[in-house]
């Protein structure tokens, strides 16, 4: 499963440098047992593609509940939307 789990990062580094057009792409790998976030927060990064291969995934608001959520900055929000395996996501 290794090899494939290489595969697919080697994929999504690719899909990721030909949309945001940069020389340096940082990949970080993480094995979560929580949600992984304290709060809902803002990136503070100009794009960022999220994928989930196993335990809890990614959970994203609309953009039209964005705000409404960064100002409650509780840990669940009502507008909550959550990715699943292997969905691959493209914040900005």
């Amino acid at each position: 499963h290794l090899r494939e789990l290489i595969e697919d990062v080697e994929q999504l580094v690719e899909v990721f440098d030909s949309i945001a057009g940069e020389s340096f792409v940082h990949v970080r790998l993480e094995c979560l047992r929580d949600n992984g976030c304290v709060f809902w927060h803002q990136d503070t990064v100009p794009l960022r593609l999220v994928a989930t291969y196993r335990g809890p995934c990614t959970e994203y608001v609309p953009p039209n509940k964005s705000e409404e959520t960064l100002q409650n900055r509780k840990d669940n929000s009502p507008h909550s939307v959550s990715l699943t395996h292997h969905d691959v996501a493209l914040f900005k």
